[in-house]
């Protein structure tokens, strides 16, 4: 007897829905951006939910963002037109989730409401909050102009107190929220 397939049920090939559906696919371990690209190059639509945060490195923070679903990706595919073979293949894919060896789709409503979410910036939790110390910021205008500080302390009134270096030097600049964006 030949050993079964995986994307055989019972012996005979798997039969997939007409038209476009949406499929979770399974990465490796922190390989979500290597599977979002490689699965793009092979033609398919891919939806990757990023939560966007501070994030810390060396007393030095800076926004950052991480996948909303660990290890988790969508992608929108026809099987009957392209090849479930290309998925599996990609580098940073483990699998598709799948019922009995088939992929499960699931319900596009509910990845259009998540890139819609996305989009409206509802998974950005910097927004919400000042940044915190330590956090690398550009000067937009004024004095300091296109110079990249560190906050040193937060001040009342939409004020931060910034640590520039200027040609070497270490300068104490205070300057409204509104004056600075992170530097990334």
């Amino acid at each position: 007897m030949k050993p079964m397939r995986s994307d055989e049920f019972y012996g005979t090939p798997a039969s997939f829905p007409s038209g476009p559906r949406w499929y979770v696919v399974q990465t490796n371990i922190r390989c979500e951006k290597r599977a979002e690209m490689g699965l793009a190059a092979e033609g398919f639509r891919v939806f990757l939910p990023r939560l966007t945060r501070w994030k810390s490195h060396a007393r030095l923070r800076a926004i950052g963002t991480d996948p909303l679903f660990p290890r988790y990706l969508f992608i929108e595919a026809d099987f009957n037109r392209q090849p479930i073979t290309a998925v599996r293949s990609t580098h940073g894919v483990e699998s598709i989730i799948n019922n009995n060896g088939v992929p499960a789709s699931i319900y596009s409503d509910f990845v259009i409401n998540l890139i819609e979410r996305q989009m409206e910036g509802e998974f950005d939790v910097t927004k919400d909050e000042p940044p915190p110390q330590w956090a690398k910021m550009a000067v937009m205008d004024g004095k300091y102009e296109d110079c990249i500080g560190i906050i040193a302390k937060m001040k009342p009134n939409q004020r931060v107190e910034l640590l520039i270096n200027i040609m070497g030097r270490k300068e104490r600049a205070t300057l409204q929220l509104a004056q600075i964006r992170p530097a990334w």
